[in-house]
């Protein structure tokens, strides 16, 4: 469908972008790679990564993704988007945590278990955080028996990466039944959209016991 995109240069103009795609093997890889829906400018040749609201499925392998533009975030947050999400999709925010969750399912983890490894860290990350930048962090692999992830916003302009082993992630799975009926997890697991970026602020981990 016909979206409208405004350049950098000020300039706007319209480019036909899906609002619906099936993850087929070469949807899957433009968008681990980062070139779904990018598009050039017309006018200042500019390579853009505009977001729009976009349906990721694939029904043979379960897959059913909502992604929502992250400047949707807090009006997502606030219940008053002005499209509809239908029930039983799963909900992101952003080409980001788009390619997140995809990473989660090639790499067959369970996609709550992630969040409380992720949870975790940010709290321990707090420790060093002297940036008023927005703490983030996205699982990005498993490289052999360990888990990858980088942490945005920690230090001015760095980037933060951290491994967890496999092991720790795993205990984690079987405490799963668990931890759901606690809190902040009941929380933070809950669908459509399971993320720690949810409620994260520095105050709730800091207070959090």
């Amino acid at each position: 469908m016909k979206r409208k995109v405004v350049c950098y240069c000020d300039r706007d103009f319209e480019v036909d972008l899906p609002d619906q795609v099936e993850l087929n093997p070469e949807m899957e890889e433009a968008i681990l790679k980062g070139s779904f829906m990018s598009t050039k400018c017309p006018h200042c040749g500019k390579l853009l990564k505009p977001e729009f609201p976009v349906r990721v499925k694939n029904p043979e392998r379960g897959i059913d993704i909502f992604m929502v533009p992250e400047q949707d975030r807090n009006v997502f947050y606030d219940n008053s988007l002005p499209y509809s999400i239908k029930e039983g999709m799963s909900v992101v925010i952003g080409h980001r945590e788009l390619i997140e969750q995809l990473l989660v399912i090639k790499s067959a983890l369970d996609m709550r278990a992630v969040e409380i490894v992720k949870f975790y860290l940010l709290k321990k990350a707090l420790n060093d955080y002297d940036s008023e930048e927005r703490l983030s962090i996205i699982f990005t692999g498993k490289e052999q028996d360990m888990l990858v992830f980088h942490i945005f916003g920690l230090k001015r302009d760095q980037l933060g990466i951290v491994h967890v082993a496999l092991e720790k992630y795993q205990r984690i799975v079987q405490e799963l039944y668990a931890r759901v009926k606690e809190e902040p997890f009941g929380v933070l697991l809950a669908p459509p959209y399971v993320s720690i970026n949810k409620f994260f602020s520095g105050d709730f981990l800091r207070g959090d016991s």
